[in-house]
Parts: C-alpha cells; sequence; structure tokens
C-alpha cells in the first residue's frame, strides 16, 4: 500500500451513489452491499488544512487497507448524542457525523440511548445523521421520516446531499433498508 505522511490521516466520506466521478475515485458500496440506491464511501485524506479525495490510479493504494484505517480513524473520533425526543437522536453538525453509520459502536449507543431493539438511521446530507427507535409510535415515526426527508430536500446549509434512503440495524449490523418515493 502506498505510504501516507505522517501528519495525513484518511476518512471514508459517504457519497450520494450517484457520484458524478464514482469511475475515478477509491470507493466501496456502502456495507458491501449491490444497491444502487445507498451511498457509497469514498475516501479522503486530512492534512489538518483540508481533504483530498483518493483517486483509484494511484498505485498501491489497496481498498481494503484504506477501508480499515479510515475506519479506525473515524471512529476514534469524538462525538455527541443529542436526543431529539425519546424516539429519536442526532449526532450531527461534525465534519463527519454522516459517516457515523459506519461505526458498529455509534450505532450500538444509539439504540442503548433510544432503548429499543433495532434503530432506522438516516444520512440525509453531509454532516446529518438521524436515528430512531424502529417500534416508535406512528405519529412519532412520521416526524422522524418527514425531518429525514425534509433535511435531505433542503438545501439551506449547502450541505452535499447523501441520501433518501433509511437503514435498519441492530445490534451495529445492518438488517433493512426503504426508500420512500414518491408516487
Amino acid at each position: 500500500m502506498a505510504e501516507l505522511k505522517p501528519n495525513e490521516k484518511v476518512y471514508p466520506l459517504l457519497k450520494a451513489a450517484d457520484l458524478s466521478i464514482r469511475e475515478h475515485v477509491l470507493s466501496k458500496n456502502l456495507f458491501n452491499t449491490e444497491s444502487n440506491d445507498l451511498p457509497i464511501v469514498v475516501y479522503a485524506l486530512n492534512d489538518e488544512k483540508n481533504y483530498q479525495i483518493l483517486s483509484k490510479y494511484e498505485e498501491g493504494l489497496d481498498v481494503d487497507d484504506i477501508h480499515t484505517q479510515a475506519l479506525t480513524n473515524l471512529c476514534e473520533e469524538p462525538y455527541a448524542i443529542e436526543k431529539l425526543n425519546e424516539y429519536s437522536l442526532t449526532a450531527s453538525g461534525n465534519d463527519f457525523s454522516s459517516e457515523l453509520i459506519l461505526c458498529p459502536d455509534f450505532l450500538m449507543k444509539a439504540q442503548a440511548s433510544l432503548n429499543a431493539e433495532k434503530i432506522i438511521v438516516s444520512v440525509p446530507r453531509r454532516t446529518v445523521i438521524y436515528a430512531g427507535a424502529s417500534n416508535m409510535p406512528e405519529e412519532e415515526f412520521r416526524k422522524f421520516l418527514y425531518l429525514s426527508i425534509y433535511t435531505y430536500q433542503d438545501n439551506s446549509f449547502g450541505n452535499e446531499v447523501i441520501s433518501d434512503t433509511f437503514l435498519e440495524f441492530e445490534n451495529g449490523k445492518l438488517v433493512s433498508k426503504f426508500t420512500l418515493r414518491k408516487n
């Protein structure tokens, strides 16, 4: 594998599945699925000044090694969980908030915080992640869906769109997914 400079750290970045430069960047499908509606994971170097997305044409880069390094770096970053109500929470607002969906520790803490057997997670835009108890009352579920879809459609903060797909997790592992489609 190519060597990273000592002041560089590699991180995963979630990008929309239809990323225009997808064929040119070092990437993996989210959770190794073959789904066309899930975001992809690209990798970026952080030299404490900016991010540089890694090209798949760079010699000696092994995507699995880079993925392991990136997840280690990501999951070591501090984050704060903020409850929205007894059924949902967020850990939004930081550079890698959306990417927390890749950290089993975050997913299990969210599940425990919501006292739920399973959680539904959405990452509608960069720096945004929402999690809700999968067994929340229907009215709360509708509010959770609305918040996620509204965030997905709202470009007020200029954060890049990631996905309108909802992912369900149990004990840090993906168990299902769904997307709301307009009829």
